[in-house]
């Protein structure tokens, strides 16, 4: 992050759909040249790259010049995006870098960007209802809804297996990060915390049409003035989407510190894939240096050691992400709009110090024996201008009365 806030060589858009950028020297003594620097641009698609070129520029210290890319045609369509990336390396080796260091990068989204639309699903959907339960059936998956008060979902089967070690739940808390203690926010917004436990489920109803089920929910957070509005809608191929809108019944609750939630799997769903903001964990205020893409690696990998345990593996703008084990067998999560999300060994509570920092490392803490999903709206800045009461910019908090998101999970058999 600091590495791309210092850096010397920098981009602006002048006209990006005829690829015209601007390549801006913040050196005030050295000038750029074929020289000292080699420039590569690459264009991606949906996060997979369908072209790339390197390109010379010579621009003299503290000063700009245009450069005009030879991009390929961009269709626009549904479903389609396109990020241009570019990337600044050494020419020759210095006291302090080797030759082919990334000196600077920058990247850019294209207007014409139209990625979140509804797919058609086709299929055909077997439901039950048995001792006020609902059995709904899609070749070998099978859901379990409650059809009254106190629950909600109760159970997703493929092949007769539980895919979720715990089903997919409301969470607004994340481990407190040194700087929210610096905030004093484990105390400030720790009701936030017995919100992720405490629920009261309404049952509301539900709808069939065309070929797909509807399960209507309310999640009234106990002992504080807010409600989630929860759909289950089981689609005709068989995925579940679902929709969750918070609404904020006072005007006097501090602001949240994340909104998604949270579900288990086996341990052996230990291969992660993602499209969005990678390799490295990320931030709503900390991520302009992690770039659009497809990547993956292991679950164990994802929770970056810091010294005191806290809050750690998100990542941002994900449009869809996939777990699965070594069989191939797993989920797939796509989001209706941007996700956060993080997939570790570890809950928030295994890595919340509580009210009082602990003298506690890393080595303290013991993975869990499963996979740790968070399928998130937002989760709040992890930090302000200072570390000893500052919060997050503002718009990097979340002091709305109403937020809704979807996401709508797949099985892999």
């Amino acid at each position: 992050i600091v590495k791309k806030v210092y850096q010397n060589i920098l981009f602006e858009a002048k006209d990006l759909k005829n690829g015209l950028i601007t390549v801006i020297n913040d050196f005030k003594f050295i000038d750029i040249s074929d020289q000292n620097y080699t420039f590569k641009w690459q264009l991606l698609k949906n996060g997979e790259k369908i072209a790339e070129a390197d390109f010379t520029v010579g621009v003299k210290a503290d000063s700009r010049k245009d450069v005009k890319l030879k991009l390929p045609a961009m269709e626009e369509k549904a479903g389609a995006e396109y990020f241009l990336q570019i990337f600044v390396y050494t020419k020759e080796a210095t006291e302090f870098s080797s030759a082919g260091f990334e000196t600077a990068k920058e990247e850019f989204a294209f207007e014409i960007n139209d990625y979140f639309t509804t797919e058609s699903k086709s299929g055909q959907l077997k439901t039950e209802e048995k001792n006020d339960k609902l059995f709904v059936k899609s070749g070998n998956i099978e859901y379990e809804f409650s059809l009254q008060d106190g629950h909600a979902l109760l159970n997703i089967k493929n092949k007769d297996i539980h895919v979720f070690n715990e089903l997919p739940r409301l969470n607004f808390w994340r481990a407190p990060t040194d700087n929210d203690f610096g905030a004093k926010e484990q105390y400030k917004m720790s009701l936030w915390n017995a919100a992720s436990h405490n629920h009261i489920y309404s049952y509301k109803g539900k709808e069939e049409q065309n070929g797909v089920i509807s399960l209507k929910y309310e999640a009234k957070l106990r002992g504080i003035e807010a409600k989630v509005a929860l759909t289950y809608t089981v689609n005709a191929d068989g995925s579940l989407t679902i929709d969750a809108k918070y609404q904020d019944l006072s005007d006097d609750l501090p602001e949240m510190m994340r909104f998604g939630m949270i579900m288990t799997l086996p341990k052996t769903v230990n291969n992660f894939t993602w499209y969005g903001r990678g390799p490295h964990e990320n931030y709503i205020d900390r991520k302009y240096d992690a770039f659009m893409g497809i990547w993956n690696g292991k679950v164990e990998e994802q929770a970056f050691e810091y010294y005191r345990p806290q809050e750690t593996g998100n990542k941002t703008d994900v449009r869809w992400l996939t777990l699965k084990d070594k069989n191939g067998i797993g989920i797939e999560v796509k989001g209706g709009q941007a996700l956060s999300v993080s997939a570790t060994n570890y809950k928030p509570e295994d890595l919340d110090a509580g009210m009082t920092k602990k003298q506690r490392h890393w080595k303290d803490v013991k993975a869990r024996n499963e996979t740790v999903l968070c399928v998130d709206l937002f989760q709040r800045g992890i930090a302000g201008l200072n570390s000893w009461g500052a919060k997050p910019l503002d718009k990097y908090r979340f002091l709305g009365e109403e937020y809704k998101y979807s996401y709508t999970i797949r099985f892999f058999e």
